[in-house]
């Protein structure tokens, strides 16, 4: 498998599956990214990586405490937790990166999970698993120790915690009853549901799942289910704020084409679309562009109504790569390994130690520090 196409697996299951959503918002706003050669130049022109920090994760397979993929990092209170939904496993690295411990375990007992289908972090470092199989979420303290759990009554596939300590749920599309179709749910704080948002279009593949269609920062959440060129803003007591749509004009991907994903990404058609959940950041929007099955770094300035593109394949760690999320105090989040980065041993900004576990299968959290005055 090639370099490319690595990489457009690799964020297949951050893709997901509506597209031209129909929402009677009035702060709808339509923002084209026609690709122009001057958004790379913008991007090479443009001091947006400050510095970037380096953290190679320390597994310990003594104690099984082993990744074999990342799904979604969270970095908060100086833990980095790390979901392998492959293994079914959150394991938590200190700042340094060294694994020190499992939240919960595989099972049927109390605390126990079979699955887990997204974590959310508190400021106490209280956790949230979501066991998509059980239909359950699980809450630890911040101690690794069991507290209870709550039945759930829908499909979800991501959630966070608002700051009244109800719950916002990305939905998946195969819910039935009163949530059929519908993109989000806001619950209660025993995961009750108690309001729905916005609609699939009536062609969504219900068999295409996918994770991470939801990132945070600060008092935003933003919602973006892949192909789909809206992105929803919302308050952080889960009151759309707005939504911004990209249009990728004739390279848009047709709502006729959503009725069976797999066969849209293995085909060799030409389109655009948004690849992963976009984050926020002061007005400024980060996320993964798939341009005719090449992907890019998009940043767009909302007020400045400015975007600059940098070509994934040009990956190195000083330019902003893959960002998959945000910490509290604005630090992008991205990671690769020997697949991702093959040329890292020509890196001058990687320490010879790094490289060496690189070479015998590290992972590497990259925290990309931004120029202050690229968002002035």
């Amino acid at each position: 498998m090639n370099r490319n196409t690595y990489l457009i697996y690799l964020f297949i299951t951050l893709l997901l599956c509506s597209c031209n959503n129909k929402t009677n918002n009035s702060n709808k706003e339509k923002h084209i990214i026609e690709f122009k050669q001057e958004y790379i130049t913008n991007y090479n022109q443009s001091n947006i990586v400050d510095s970037t920090q380096l953290i190679c994760l320390l597994e310990n397979p003594d104690e099984d405490l082993q990744i074999k993929q990342i799904d979604k990092i969270c970095i908060k209170n100086n833990h980095i937790y790390i979901a392998d939904t492959y293994l079914k496993r959150l394991i938590v690295f200190n700042k340094e990166g060294i694994a020190f411990h499992q939240i919960g375990s595989m099972g049927n007992g109390p605390g126990e999970y079979s699955s887990i289908a997204d974590f959310y972090v508190t400021a106490s470092n209280d956790i949230y698993i979501y066991d998509s199989v059980k239909k359950k979420i699980i809450l630890y303290d911040s101690k690794n120790n069991y507290i209870k759990d709550f039945n759930i009554n829908f499909e979800g596939e991501h959630f966070v915690q608002l700051n009244n300590n109800e719950f916002l749920f990305s939905l998946a599309p195969y819910n039935e009853g009163k949530l059929k179709r519908k993109k989000i749910a806001i619950t209660d704080k025993d995961f009750n549901t108690i309001n729905t948002m916005f609609e699939f279009e009536k062609n969504t593949d219900p068999n295409y799942q996918f994770i991470s269609p939801l990132t945070e920062y600060c008092d935003k959440f933003v919602y973006n289910r892949g192909i789909s060129n809206d992105i929803y803003i919302f308050s952080s007591k889960g009151i759309i704020e707005n939504i911004i749509t990209f249009d990728f004009g004739s390279l848009n991907v047709s709502t006729n084409k959503l009725n069976d994903i797999n066969k849209l990404l293995e085909s060799d058609d030409s389109y655009s679309y948004i690849a992963a959940c976009p984050i926020l950041i002061n007005n400024t929007i980060l996320s993964i562009i798939n341009k005719e099955n090449e992907l890019f770094t998009c940043i767009y300035d909302i007020k400045k109504k400015k975007t600059y593109l940098n070509n994934i394949s040009n990956f190195s760690v000083n330019n902003l790569n893959i960002p998959l999320s945000v910490t509290d105090n604005g630090q992008v989040i991205s990671y690769f390994n020997e697949d991702i980065y093959p040329n890292y041993k020509n890196d001058k900004n990687i320490s010879e130690s790094i490289k060496n576990e690189i070479q015998n299968g590290a992972y590497v959290v990259c925290l990309y520090n931004i120029n202050n005055s690229f968002f002035n």
